[in-house]
């Protein structure tokens, strides 16, 4: 016997209880209570999607957005219907058909804005409110404020300054600084950049900091970096900013969170490593920020992910490492490493993405390390002879296999030695054990690998590896042993070299694709045969 519209409703609302509080995306939860839904024996799905849709809350858009899903998974039309029908009632609010567009927006329905007007009973009133909503919640939550930087930059250039102005006169204070900060720190016109500095001139937020300083660095735009640095020098002089206060307003702005987690992986062969930063709020929603660096470019690539639950956010986390343990930084020692690739990134005049100006604020409320990174890297170590056993360690250690040279600009010297070894034909190739001496002692490869080991020394220390750590400390502070560990190094990266020259030609791309007629090509087989008879075991 089929259940009348009051039973069903009961039974409804029983079964969506644990969505209705919901401050956190929970897929586990999303999935059970859908799968109970659909298991209502006889259920008039269309009626339950409409009772999904009257209960969505607009101020909790995670439970909302988990509502609108299951009302257009359960029944579509009826869904799409249902919400027109609630977008032209009077007795709806404007906040709440805001939210109902936004999610026919992301379901492919776009209204546009010139529509508003028919729907909403307030329309000026409800658009500043949802802008003022947005701005305040952009000040702790990356994603919205990415939204807005995804916006301006698919702009055209006068909707560009069009947007600028209209956020500079509807609003002050945080929450314009919030947005223009990593606004400041991508754009490339002069123009509306001197517009940003002078309402951040004119502003005492403690936002102004960050972007100032980093501006200050800009190589290629010096009266831009001359400006930002007088407007910083100026908010000291009134006593508007000090370390001590900037860092006691990011501790009350991020007050909702827990301490972060900073974990890193290991040095690659192209001298990047990654670090992952999650931080807890009261909600129980995780925040989770991956970052590529490179040990001397700086940070390159960003990505990360906002209020997952705690399932979501651990099977993440098990599938960026794998099987590979978990090295934990100490968080002030994280921020002085983040900070300084960062500023040596900006020095450089490298593109550092807008996402990660939006994400790295999440890290604010964390005082650096006072010592420099050089020393922070070598802190604890101890430097010792090697003795044979632990040098072939190392070189069959897993840390190190995966370190070759490319044939590419940032490996410029490893480039040069193909170059030279291309000239070679098959009666003079023992002369490359000549090369392989000279380039072995060059100092930029030197330093490189150098540099690796110092990183790689302080991730294992950091783990609590410390005889590791100190065993490869000691191979990067013995010279002789390090012109030795280039040598392998270098015949590792030219065996590979050689073996995808090998490969068959092909037009796909990919890890195995044959080089490229900008790489010098000649034939492998002589030097193959000569690496697998005098260097391969």
């Amino acid at each position: 016997m089929s259940l009348n519209k009051f039973e069903l409703k009961a039974l409804v609302f029983k079964i969506i209880d644990k969505i209705r509080n919901l401050k956190a995306v929970d897929e586990k939860i999303l999935v059970e209570t859908l799968d109970k839904l659909k298991s209502i024996k006889d259920a008039d799905f269309e009626f339950i999607s409409r009772l999904l849709i009257k209960e969505i809350n607009p101020d909790n858009q995670k439970a909302g957005t988990a509502l609108f899903y299951m009302a257009d998974y359960l029944s579509p039309e009826t869904t799409r219907d249902f919400v027109l029908s609630e977008l032209n009632s009077i007795r709806v609010s404007d906040n709440k058909k805001i939210f109902l567009i936004n999610m026919l927006s992301a379901s492919g329905i776009k209204i546009p804005p010139e529509e508003l007007n028919v729907y909403l009973n307030n329309p000026d009133e409800a658009i500043n409110f949802e802008t003022s909503r947005f701005l305040e919640g952009a000040k702790i939550d990356p994603d919205q404020q990415i939204d807005f930087l995804d916006f301006y930059f698919s702009s055209g250039d006068f909707e560009k300054k069009e947007l600028i102005n209209s956020i500079i006169n509807d609003f002050s204070g945080d929450k314009l600084i919030n947005v223009l900060s990593p606004l400041v720190l991508s754009m490339d016109d002069i123009e509306s950049l001197t517009y940003c500095l002078d309402i951040m001139e004119k502003s005492s937020s403690m936002m102004c900091v960050k972007p100032l300083m980093y501006l200050s660095n800009f190589r290629n735009a010096p009266k831009i970096s001359k400006r930002a640095a007088k407007i910083l020098r100026k908010m000291e002089m009134k006593g508007i900013y000090t370390k001590d206060k900037y860092f006691e307003f990011y501790k009350n702005l991020l007050i909702d969170f827990e301490e972060p987690l900073f974990r890193v992986s290991f040095p690659d062969g192209n001298s990047n490593f990654s670090m992952v930063i999650s931080r807890k709020n009261k909600n129980d929603g995780y925040y989770v920020l991956f970052i590529a660096l490179n040990m001397t470019l700086g940070p390159f690539s960003c990505f990360g992910f906002s209020s997952l639950s705690k399932t979501e956010y651990e099977t993440v986390l098990k599938r960026f490492f794998g099987d590979f343990r978990q090295i934990t930084l100490n968080n002030d020692e994280a921020k002085r490493i983040l900070s300084d690739l960062t500023l040596k990134r900006i020095l450089l005049n490298k593109i550092i993405p807008y996402e990660f100006y939006c994400w790295e604020k999440i890290t604010d409320d964390i005082k650096p390390v006072d010592e420099p990174l050089g020393d922070l890297l070598v802190k604890g170590l101890s430097a010792h002879k090697l003795t044979e056993s632990e040098k072939k360690m190392i070189y069959n250690s897993p840390f190190v296999e995966n370190w070759f040279y490319r044939y590419s600009n940032s490996h410029s010297a490893f480039s040069l030695l193909i170059d030279e070894i291309a000239l070679f034909d098959k009666n003079n190739i023992d002369k490359i054990e000549e090369l392989i001496e000279a380039y072995s002692k060059d100092d930029g490869i030197i330093a490189n690998l150098r540099l690796r080991l110092l990183y790689l020394s302080y991730f294992l220390k950091s783990g609590k590896y410390e005889d590791l750590a100190d065993i490869f400390y000691s191979l990067s502070e013995d010279n002789n042993d390090m012109i030795e560990f280039a040598k392998n190094v270098l015949k590792r990266s030219i065996y590979e070299y050689v073996l995808v020259l090998r490969l068959p030609k092909s037009d796909n791309k990919g890890i195995f694709t044959r080089v490229t007629k900008n790489k010098p090509v000649f034939d492998p087989k002589p030097f193959i045969e000569y690496i697998e008879k005098n260097w391969v075991e």
